[in-house]
C-alpha cells in the first residue's frame, strides 16, 4: 500500500536545503533550488488533491505511486547537478 506520508517524509530528506548548500551565493545553486522547491510545492498540492478526491482507496493508491514516482524522476537532475555544484565548491575549499 501506498502512504503518502512516507512520501512526503522521503521528498523533504530528498530535498537540499538552502543551510547544507555549500555555495548559498551561487545564482546557479539557487535557481535549482528555487526550482526543487516549486516541483516540492506542485507535489504536496497534488497530493492533497487526491487525497480529498472522492475515488476509491485503490485508485487513489495508485494514482498516489505514479503521482511520487514521475516527482522523483521530475528532481533527480536538479539534485544532480546541485550535487556536482556542491563537490566543485568542496574541492576549491
Amino acid at each position: 500500500m501506498f502512504d503518502e506520508h512516507s512520501s512526503r517524509a522521503q521528498v523533504t530528506t530528498e530535498a537540499p536545503s538552502r543551510v547544507g548548500c555549500s555555495t548559498p551565493a551561487d545564482p546557479l545553486a539557487e535557481a535549482l533550488l528555487t526550482t526543487l522547491g516549486h516541483f516540492d510545492l506542485e507535489y504536496e498540492r497534488e497530493l492533497e488533491r487526491i487525497r480529498l478526491g472522492s475515488s476509491s482507496e485503490a485508485v487513489k493508491n495508485r494514482v498516489l505511486h505514479r503521482l511520487q514516482e514521475g516527482h522523483r524522476v521530475r528532481r533527480e537532475p536538479y539534485v544532480q547537478q546541485l550535487a556536482l555544484i556542491r563537490g566543485r565548491a568542496a574541492a576549491t575549499l
